[in-house]
Formats: structure tokens, C-alpha cells, sequence
């Protein structure tokens, strides 16, 4: 990691990071498979902060993640993927803020230890998994409003959540047996409403906190 800060407040993060996994399984059963799951991440990332005219923090960050998976020495996944995120804060006065706060974030590789592994449970059902599902992405957005006096606290929050391409169950009829395996698909969106609230009493030594909690979720 390297890190530069200027006079002005100015400061520019970069790093570098390397992660490296080898998984050797083997089933046995009723059904026998085995399986060899290699896999690496090489995320790069650079982040830079400022304050304008000590009203307006901006920090603005990207990374690429470039990530790899080999399963059972067949299947070759390789791919960047970009993540992007913005926080804004901007102070109105010494009793109001602003604050705005997005990512995009994604999975890397969807594998697991058995996506290259088929098992029967029993006799009407297989389990069988997938090592070609799609990456899941995610979107996050925060937006908040702080109204703050010597004795009372007020935080409006609005967040929004997605989730896209979901790794999820999915089942079909194979030669007279039920199989049981992943599929990527259908998206989750959700909206949460936060109202908290702060009263200070005896010099500040008493809290009284009470708020509101509202979502709404969709698939």
C-alpha cells in the first residue's frame, strides 16, 4: 500500500492485494466425483480524497479485481471487473450535513467448493453443482440528512440495495430424478427509511434514542 497526503488535505490511497486458494475434494457415496478448484484474486485499487472550500469532502474510489478459477483443469473463468464508489459530504452549516454514498460491488467469480461435484441424495433426488454461474452484482446508495444541536440529534437515512444476476436453487427432471442445483437469476431491490433520533439530558451523562425503521423489498 502507498499512501500520499498533501498540505491542503489532499490524499491519494493506492494498493495493491493478492489471494490465492487450492481446494482438492473428494465424494464418495452412492456417486463419486472429485474435484480440483483453483483459484486467484489480484485486486489494484486507488482512492482520492479532498475537502473544497471546508464545506464539500469528496472521496472518489476504483478498484479491478482480476479474478480466476480453473475447476477440475476444464474450465477456465477469467475477467476484470470494475468497482467504482463516490461519498459526498457537504456541510450546510455547524447544524446540518449533506451526505451521498455509492459502490458497485460484484462477486469476482461465483464458485464454491462443489461447483464441479454431482451427488445423489437419494433415490429421487441429485444434487448437482455449477461452475458456470454468473457474477452477482451490487449497487448500494446511502443518502442522509444530520440536523445537530447541543442537546438533540436528528438522522434522516434513505439506502437503496440491488442485488443482480442472484445465485439461487433451481430444479429439473433428469432421466426419472429430481436434480437439485444453482442457477443465476432474477434481481432483489430494497429500500430502507431510517429516522433516529438523539436527546441529551443532565449535562449529556442521559441518552434518550428512538427512531423509525421502514423497508421495502422486491424481487
Amino acid at each position: 500500500e502507498y499512501m500520499k497526503n498533501w498540505v491542503n488535505g489532499s490524499c491519494l490511497d493506492l494498493s495493491l492485494y493478492e489471494q490465492y486458494g487450492y481446494n482438492h475434494s473428494n465424494y464418495t457415496g452412492t456417486t463419486q466425483s472429485q474435484q480440483v478448484l483453483k483459484n486467484s484474486e489480484t485486486l489494484l485499487s486507488a482512492d482520492y480524497s479532498c475537502t473544497i472550500a471546508k464545506k464539500l469532502f469528496t472521496d472518489i474510489g476504483l478498484s479491478t479485481d482480476f479474478s480466476y478459477y480453473k475447476v477440475n483443469e476444464e474450465k477456465i473463468h477469467s475477467k476484470p471487473y470494475l468497482r467504482p464508489s463516490l461519498t459526498l459530504l457537504y456541510n450546510i452549516n455547524d447544524d446540518n450535513q449533506l451526505s451521498v454514498r455509492c459502490n458497485y460491488i460484484n462477486s469476482s467469480s461465483s464458485t464454491t467448493i462443489n461447483n464441479g461435484a454431482e451427488q445423489r441424495v437419494d433415490k429421487y433426488t441429485l444434487m448437482r453443482g455449477n461452475p458456470d454461474l454468473d457474477v452477482m452484482h451490487y449497487w448500494i446508495c446511502d443518502f442522509s440528512y444530520g440536523f445537530y444541536k447541543k442537546n438533540w440529534n436528528t438522522t434522516f437515512m434513505l439506502n437503496y440495495f440491488s442485488t443482480r444476476d442472484m445465485a439461487k436453487d433451481y430444479y429439473f427432471p433428469e432421466n426419472g430424478v429430481m436434480v437439485n442445483t444453482s442457477m443465476s437469476d432474477g434481481n432483489f431491490h430494497s429500500f430502507q427509511y431510517i429516522l433516529n433520533n438523539t436527546l441529551y439530558l443532565l449535562n449529556k451523562d442521559m441518552q434518550i434514542k428512538f427512531g423509525a425503521k421502514l423497508m421495502q423489498g422486491m424481487i
